[in-house]
C-alpha cells in the first residue's frame, strides 16, 4: 500500500510541477522585467479562450483588416486554438493572389489622395505624399481657413511635419547628419495624423500629444501664414510659392517645443518598424499617455510581426503591472502555488528519506539477528550438573 500511495504522489508532483513550473518562472519574469521580455506575452496569451480569438478573427475579416486576422490565426495556431472552419475558409479567401492586390492597390490610392490610412499599403501611399509637404500645407490650409478656430493638434503636427521634410531634404547637402531626425519626425507625425483621421487614435494620448503640439505653434506668426495660405492655390503653386510658404511656416514653429515630442515620435517610429503600419495603429488605438508608447515600442520589439495580433487579443499589456489587475492577481497565485509546490516536494524528500533510512536499517538488523542467536548455544542442564560434580 505505501508503495501504491509513493508512486501515487509522484507522479501527482510531478504533474503539477510540469504545469506550475513554466507558469511560476512566467509570473517571476513579469514582475522583473516587465514589458521587456517575452514573459508577459505567454503570461496573456495562455488564458484567451479559444472564442475570443473566433470573435477578434471574425470582426477583423468583416472590416476587412486582413493584416490584423492573419496575426490573429497565426497566433492561434501557436496556441493551439480550435478555429471555426468557415472563418478559415473566409481568411483564405482575403489572401489570395487578386484580393490581395486589389486591396492593395486600392488602399494605397486612398492613402495617398485623402489621408484617410486603413492599412499597410495606404499608409505608405500617405508617407509618399506627405514626403513632398504637399499634405502638410494641405491640411494646414483646411485648418487656418477656420483661424483663429482651427484644431491645434493637426496645425502643430503639420508644422513638425514641415519642419521634418525641410531636415530630411538638407540631409542631402550636410552628408546625412540630419536625416534619421527629419524621417523620424516624418513617420511619427505621418502616423499620428492617418491614424487620428482614421478615428483610431485614443482620446487620452491624442489630448496628452495636443498638451504638446499647443506649445510648438507660434501664434504671432500664426496669422500671417494663414493668410498667405488663403493667398496661393496649393494645386497650381509653383516652386517659388511653395519656398515661400517654408520660410513662413519654419518662423511659426517653437522649435524647442518639439524636443518633448521627440521621445514619442521615435516610439512610433520603432513600432512602426518592427510590426508595421497595422501594428502601430492598434498600438495608437490602447496606448493612454507617452509612457505606455515607450512600453509598447518595448514590446514591439519582442511581438515584431504578431504585435497587432497580440495587442488586440491583450490590450492590457500596454498597462503597466499595477492596472493589469487581473493578470496580477494571476501571476502571484502561480507564484505562491509554486512555492506551496516547493515546500510540500521538499517535505515529501525528507518523509521519503527518512522511510528508506528506516528501511535500510531494519533490513540490516533483521539480517544481523539470526546470526547473534546461533552463535549463543545453549547447554543442556547434564552437562552443567556433571561440570559442578
Amino acid at each position: 500500500m505505501k508503495v501504491i500511495r509513493f508512486f501515487f504522489l509522484l507522479a501527482l508532483f510531478s504533474g503539477s510541477g510540469f504545469v506550475l513550473l513554466p507558469l511560476a518562472y512566467d509570473s517571476a519574469s513579469f514582475f522583473i522585467y516587465q514589458h521587456t521580455s517575452e514573459a508577459i506575452v505567454r503570461m496573456h496569451m495562455r488564458f484567451i479562450p479559444d472564442e475570443k480569438y473566433n470573435q477578434e478573427l471574425s470582426i477583423a475579416i468583416e472590416e476587412d483588416d486582413i493584416e490584423l486576422a492573419n496575426q490573429i490565426y497565426e497566433i492561434g495556431t501557436d496556441q493551439n486554438v480550435t478555429f471555426n472552419e468557415g472563418l478559415i475558409k473566409s481568411l483564405e479567401d482575403k489572401n489570395s493572389t487578386w484580393s490581395t492586390f486589389s486591396r492593395n492597390s486600392r488602399q494605397a490610392w486612398q492613402g495617398a489622395i485623402t489621408g484617410d490610412v486603413s492599412s499597410g499599403a495606404g499608409f505608405a501611399g500617405a508617407v509618399a505624399s506627405d514626403f513632398t509637404g504637399i499634405s502638410d500645407f494641405r491640411d494646414l490650409a483646411i485648418e487656418l481657413d477656420a483661424y483663429p478656430n482651427y484644431d491645434s493638434f493637426t496645425v502643430g503636427l503639420s508644422l513638425v511635419g514641415i519642419t521634418a521634410t525641410a531636415l530630411t531634404v538638407s540631409s542631402f547637402t550636410n552628408a546625412g547628419a540630419s536625416a534619421l531626425a527629419g524621417i523620424t519626425a516624418r513617420v511619427g507625425t505621418t502616423s499620428l495624423k492617418v491614424i487620428r483621421t482614421s478615428g483610431k487614435l485614443s482620446k487620452k494620448l491624442e489630448t496628452v500629444l495636443k498638451g504638446h503640439t499647443d506649445k510648438i505653434i507660434n501664434k504671432q506668426v500664426i496669422e500671417g501664414l494663414s493668410e498667405k495660405i488663403k493667398s496661393i492655390d496649393l494645386k497650381t503653386a509653383d516652386t517659388k510659392e511653395l519656398n515661400e510658404l517654408y520660410v513662413l511656416a519654419k518662423k511659426t514653429v517653437n522649435v524647442k517645443a518639439i524636443k518633448p515630442l521627440a521621445g514619442a515620435l521615435n516610439d512610433i517610429r520603432v513600432i512602426r518598424g518592427n510590426s508595421g503600419f497595422v501594428g502601430l495603429s492598434r498600438g495608437l488605438t490602447v496606448a493612454d499617455d507617452l509612457t505606455d508608447l515607450s512600453r509598447l515600442s518595448k514590446l514591439s520589439a519582442v511581438t515584431k510581426a504578431k504585435f497587432a495580433g497580440v495587442i488586440k487579443l491583450a490590450p492590457k499589456l500596454a498597462k503597466p503591472i499595477s492596472k493589469i489587475l487581473r493578470v496580477l492577481i494571476e501571476a502571484i497565485a502561480f507564484l505562491f502555488g509554486s512555492i506551496v509546490w516547493l515546500v510540500s516536494v521538499l517535505w515529501y524528500l525528507v518523509k521519503l528519506i527518512k522511510f528508506i533510512v528506516a528501511r535500510i536499517f531494519n533490513l540490516i538488523k533483521s539480517r544481523s539477528s539470526p546470526v547473534i542467536k546461533k552463535s549463543c548455544v545453549k547447554l543442556p542442564e547434564n552437562a552443567i550438573d556433571g561440570e559442578q560434580s
